[in-house]
């Protein structure tokens, strides 16, 4: 009975080393339970003589086997386990870094121009504080000058005037002086612009390129160089480039010009999404016409629009009269139509 007993709990060991988890470890330490039990029926029967013994043994040594055995399949399936988790990882950290690498590139492009036009901003701002200190300087002079002047005026006497023997003489009228010409424009000299024609050339060349450090400072060049050859490429830049800054350099480049051919281009950008761009295309509007666009702070659709509107009916009407001041006779042939605004 004993050896049957051993003899069935070996078999379900043997089939339950096929499984996994728990039911296989309880099969097999049934089986070491069942041989212990047959040993200790053995012993109190007196002993089963030699030959029992060493088919005990022979079931020891293969339940130790397959204990064995046991053991290291489970090791090899949890170390195949952990090496597919290792390996999901590392192809998810390389997809990552794959991912992350242009946008930190973008980053470093974007973070390299912001510095640059913040560079040229912190620039124009400071000359602009001198020139305001300076003029500042000149203005109290004048005043304590005229201050001076008005106390030199109160402490002199007070003439008493005599009485006329007759009656008064009329006072001749006073001969209406000619309006004073109004200032010509100021500007570069034609040769000084003839001087800068490589410059200028450079400049238009440096437009074409998407790179912010040289289209934006070509943008600020051009508006200073006066050559009027450089409108129509302003005008392409601040209808068809994707930064937000070089725009906002063409257009005020455009102003510095007194463009008159770049007016309907300006009045278009009027309604860019971006606000330094409608801002700066309404401070070039009025440096040309002499109209205040109103446009200021942070404008509404609305508010972009009705100005849009607005100042092309006015300019319908002025053309002529502005292009007459600059000298800018209009081109024979129809405009190009502006493109819609980014």
């Amino acid at each position: 009975m004993a050896r049957a007993t051993t003899s069935a709990a070996t078999t379900d060991a043997g089939g339950g080393r096929k499984g996994s988890g728990a039911v296989a470890w309880l099969a097999l330490l049934a089986g070491i339970a069942g041989v212990v039990l047959s040993l200790t029926a053995r012993g109190k029967g007196g002993g089963g003589g030699g030959g029992g013994g060493g088919d005990l043994d022979g079931r020891l040594d293969a339940l130790e086997r397959r204990v064995r055995d046991g053991v290291q399949d489970d090791l090899k399936r949890q170390l195949a386990k952990a090496e597919e988790t290792l390996g999901k990882a590392e192809a998810r950290l390389a997809s990552a870094e794959a991912r992350l690498k242009p946008m930190v590139e973008e980053a470093k492009r974007v973070a390299a121009a912001a510095g640059v036009s913040a560079g040229d901003h912190a620039e124009a701002f400071e000359s602009r504080v001198r020139e305001v200190a300076d003029s500042a300087t000149k203005l109290g002079q004048r005043v304590d000058a005229l201050s001076a002047s008005v106390k030199d005026l109160e402490s002199r006497p007070v003439a008493v005037a005599r009485p006329a023997a007759g009656p008064a003489p009329e006072a001749p009228k006073a001969t209406p002086k000619a309006p004073e010409p109004e200032p010509e424009p100021t500007g570069p000299t034609p040769e000084e612009i003839a001087a800068n024609k490589a410059k200028v050339a450079a400049a238009i060349a440096d437009l074409a390129s998407p790179d912010v450090t040289k289209a934006f400072p070509a943008c600020v060049a051009l508006g200073k160089l006066g050559d009027l050859s450089a409108v129509d490429p302003l005008v392409k830049v601040l209808r068809d480039h994707k930064d937000p800054l070089v725009r906002t350099a063409a257009a005020t480049a455009l102003g510095g010009l007194h463009a008159c051919d770049a007016v309907p281009a300006l009045l278009q950008a009027m309604l860019d999404k971006d606000d330094g761009v409608v801002l700066a295309s309404g401070r070039s509007f009025t440096r040309i016409t002499e109209m205040d666009s109103g446009l200021t702070g942070t404008p509404t659709r609305k508010e972009k629009n009705d100005a849009r509107e607005k100042w092309s009916k006015w300019w319908t009407s002025n053309e002529e009269a502005v292009r007459t001041k600059w000298k800018q006779p209009k081109a024979e042939g129809p405009a190009p139509a502006g493109d819609p605004p980014k």
